[in-house]
């Protein structure tokens, strides 16, 4: 009896984490009062550099910019406000990455295709499987 309730208790408990694990996200939320665009980067499996913009988020709004567990310790962002009176780069992080971007949508993977490197600031999620991660940019 006692081994059917440790066991039921087990079922339960993966059942939340796997039903955590598929919605897990890294979001940025906006705490300005202007609108802001943001770019994020990271290295895939292969150790490669990739990066993906502009998630535009108004103000006070969260989005999601990558679902799925975070596999990283760190990733990279880069984020400015629409009239560009507010920049988030990595101009001041020691931690801070090199990425490719550029002014309209963009997603750099392996490709090599031509862009502007622009220093992203870094993000250090830590050293154990994160499901979410939520950053805020602040004024």
């Amino acid at each position: 009896m006692v081994k059917r309730a440790v066991y039921k208790i087990m079922l339960i408990a993966s059942v939340l984490l796997a039903s955590r694990m598929a919605n897990a996200s890294l979001t940025f939320c906006n705490k300005t009062e202007q609108e802001v665009y943001v770019a994020i980067g990271w290295s895939d499996a292969n150790n490669n550099r990739r990066s993906s913009g502009w998630y535009l988020l108004k103000p006070q709004e969260c989005n999601s910019v990558i679902s799925g567990k975070l596999s990283n310790r760190w990733y990279y962002y880069y984020a400015k406000s629409v009239d560009l009176s507010v920049l988030w780069d990595g101009s001041q992080d020691p931690n801070g990455g090199f990425f490719c971007a550029k002014d309209e949508h963009f997603d750099f993977g392996t490709t090599g295709a031509p862009c502007e490197e622009k220093k992203f600031q870094s993000i250090d999620i830590g050293t154990s499987v994160q499901v979410d991660f939520t950053l805020n940019l602040n004024p």
